[in-house]
């Protein structure tokens, strides 16, 4: 099995937790998860490339952040390594498989810490009742962790992110996220309306098709070019 993994702080911890989620955004329910993990030990945050999920539950999936800011963000959290496995090579898997082959014998894990909505294995037919009922067999904890919830009662997902910012409330996601919203991208040659016609350049970054777009609109923002804030 393919997978992509980062090293960040210090692995060589005795106890390994494994926070497990899509982790889209990094928001404040994430963090809640990573930190709970940090508690029981090492967190080694067990994930999925976002390329290699295109679609769930047969919809295509608009992703707030790709994969390297994800990373770095999960790392901010105090991750002290990031595994970013491939879907198509795990979607066949069974729940019991996939603690199996995964949790304990690739990543030796003594405890796993995940959403109250978590769900994992072939056709996400798997529940936490499941993860605490194999984790008692292969021998590694489970920590389930409630859900943050906002000003509203609504509890803070990925997808309520998504449709804040393709309404253009950027300010009540930012508030979610527990950070401000980012994007990264190369700073492609446009069209030069702004510097020809505006007197004011622009830097032209294109989105990636499977990125989550924030509504059409001007918003004030800084930038960061070469490790400088600008």
């Amino acid at each position: 099995m393919k997978q992509e993994m980062h090293e960040t702080q210090n692995p060589a911890r005795p106890r390994i937790a494994a926070a497990l989620g899509v982790f889209d955004g990094v928001h404040l329910g994430h963090r809640r998860v990573l930190a709970h993990a940090l508690a029981h030990g090492a967190c080694h945050v067990v994930t999925f490339a976002a390329d290699s999920m295109p679609h769930k539950r047969g919809k295509p999936v608009r992703y707030i952040y790709h994969d390297e800011q994800k990373r770095r963000l999960l790392t901010t959290c105090g991750a002290d390594a990031v595994f970013a496995l491939p879907f198509t090579e795990l979607a066949d898997l069974d729940g019991e498989a996939f603690c199996k082959q995964i949790l304990k014998e690739q990543l030796q894990v003594d405890c796993v810490a995940v959403g109250e909505e978590f769900r994992f294995g072939r056709d996400a037919a798997f529940d936490v009742s499941h993860l605490r009922h194999f984790g008692e067999k292969l021998g590694f904890s489970v920590d389930v962790v409630r859900q943050v919830r906002d000003d509203n009662d609504i509890p803070v997902s990925s997808s309520h992110i998504r449709f804040l910012l393709e309404s253009g409330q950027i300010e009540a996601a930012n508030q979610l996220l527990g950070a401000d919203y980012q994007i990264l991208a190369h700073v492609v040659t446009g069209q030069q309306i702004g510097s020809t016609v505006l007197g004011i350049p622009t830097a032209n970054q294109p989105f990636e098709p499977w990125q989550c777009i924030p509504h059409r609109g001007v918003y004030a923002s800084f930038a960061e070019i070469n490790d400088i804030w600008v």
